[in-house]
């Protein structure tokens, strides 16, 4: 499936190959922004299908706020790219649905962006019952702790254990 993808990456060169790595599977890239403020303002007026996000910038956290700003205003997919550090940790702070380490490995893209739009479908499914994007958001954490917990207890795939939750909320 085409996505409408935005890059947020304050490095020209790096934003460059990824766009191409981007196209070269078939996606349209929107924009390409440089900031926090234009990550933001373009995911508002462009309403992409996925963002990739360089988590750590040059300005230290930009990526990461403006991670966190495009979920509150309007939940998009986020992919985070990072260079270094604990990936997992900071995407999830940053409530991205998939990470990658730079760089970005064309093969892996196709993958990657079928992981985090199904993710993102889980992150949504919440929302039928709750209003507003912030709401969402103070939910999804706790989604991801319930499966976590029940992979590591259950020793079941991420996906069987969203099943499972998703059962039990049917119950009620």
């Amino acid at each position: 499936m085409r996505a409408r993808v935005l890059i947020a990456e304050d490095e020209f060169l790096i934003a460059e190959t990824i766009r191409r790595q981007i196209e070269s599977h078939g996606h349209e890239v929107t924009a390409i922004a440089g900031t926090r403020e234009e990550a933001v303002a373009v995911a508002r007026a462009r309403r992409p299908d996925l963002v990739l996000a360089d988590i750590r910038t040059a300005r230290t956290d930009d990526g990461l706020t403006a991670t966190r700003a495009i979920m509150e205003e309007s939940p998009t997919c986020v992919i985070a790219i990072m260079g270094r550090g604990d990936m997992q940790e900071a995407a999830e702070a940053a409530e991205a649905m998939a990470y990658v380490g730079k760089p970005l490995v064309a093969a892996l893209i196709p993958e990657l962006v079928k992981q985090a739009q199904s993710r993102f479908r889980r992150f949504q499914a919440p929302s039928k019952a709750i209003t507003g994007p912030k709401k969402e958001l103070q939910v999804w954490p706790s989604v991801q702790t319930a499966i976590r917990k029940l992979m590591d207890a259950g020793g079941i795939s991420e996906e069987e254990a969203l099943d499972h939750l998703q059962q039990l909320a049917s119950l009620r």
